[in-house]
């Protein structure tokens, strides 16, 4: 079994991202105590937080108890809202396994200012020119890669998203629809608080603003404003330490192929930790209070209603 750290994080920057909170170990722990204390007096909650899950939302939520107390409940009650992307989402499903087989998600193993970059890029030459990619699925391995990192104890500020879309043709993404765009904005937002530095797209296709379009819908502006294109790779260098990024990129750090090993051996390390989220449901009956995010649910139930017609 692995036990091969792959997300690096020196003890410098773990001690200056905690202090970019003026924050330190010591009130950490009492955060994340009181986190866990309060979760014991929600019942309608399926269990009590690990300490690396609960640093992950006060990191998102900038140390805020209260809002770090919504995330966490919609972390848990959002499985039910959206069965899209949470039924049938364990990695080791032959669809979850066709899309970690087809596509490359790495989580590259260095920070760049406190944010942790990702690159994605689908590997064209396993697919059909005719082949069609599952988003929901696709969109559920990008969120099951978030519970890993999670896991591994990640500490960082922020994402820069770089999606490689050499290869990709019309005809993969042709059942991509303004309704699986929502679903993601909304866990984005709801659960993960859309911590969002930069999102780089590059090699991008003519038909990018057809996708563009989508995203325009449901993104904050400052989000959708945080988009910035390449036509093609080398343009991207200025933007990146060349230390950081994979050989195929011209940097330093390991190629693609061997980051992504890395971490497809982590979820079969930590498959029981998956199994045991499959069954990670809220009990409304035994919620003290009703949910209090309308939104959530009128606007996410509204827009499938209108999307079907």
């Amino acid at each position: 079994m692995s036990t091969k750290k792959l997300l690096i994080v020196t003890p410098e920057e773990r001690n200056a991202i905690l202090g970019l909170f003026n924050k330190n170990e010591a009130l950490l722990t009492e955060d994340v105590e009181i986190l866990q204390n309060w979760m014991k007096t929600q019942k309608h909650l399926p269990e009590v937080m690990s300490k690396e899950l609960i640093t992950r939302f006060l990191l998102n939520n900038k140390f805020s108890i209260e809002i770090s107390k919504e995330k966490i409940d919609m972390y848990y009650t959002i499985r039910s809202l959206i069965p899209e992307l949470y039924e049938n989402s364990n990695p080791k499903l032959p669809e979850m396994q066709n899309v970690l087989l087809k596509t490359y998600i790495c989580p590259l193993p260095k920070l760049l200012d406190h944010c942790r970059i990702n690159i994605v890029k689908l590997k064209s030459e396993l697919l059909d020119d005719n082949e069609k990619i599952d988003i929901d699925k696709f969109h559920s391995v990008c969120f099951s890669f978030l519970e890993l990192r999670c896991i591994e104890g990640e500490m960082s500020i922020s994402e820069i998203n770089i999606f490689d879309l050499k290869g990709l043709k019309l005809s993969h993404i042709s059942n991509l629809t303004p309704m699986s765009f929502k679903r993601m904005a909304t866990v984005l937002e709801k659960v993960w608080s859309d911590r969002i530095k930069a999102v780089h797209f590059v090699n991008y296709p003519p038909f990018l603003d057809k996708i563009l379009g989508m995203l325009k819908l449901f993104l904050k502006p400052k989000l959708y404003d945080r988009i910035q294109l390449h036509k093609d790779q080398d343009s991207i260098m200025k933007y990146f330490d060349k230390k950081i990024l994979p050989k195929d990129y011209g940097g330093d750090e390991m190629s693609l192929d061997e980051i992504q090993e890395g971490w497809l051996q982590k979820f079969k390390e930590y498959q029981p930790k998956f199994d045991a989220l499959d069954k990670l449901r809220v009990n409304e009956n035994l919620r003290d209070s009703k949910l209090t995010n309308d939104e959530l649910l009128g606007f996410h139930g509204n827009f499938k209603k209108l999307s079907v017609d």
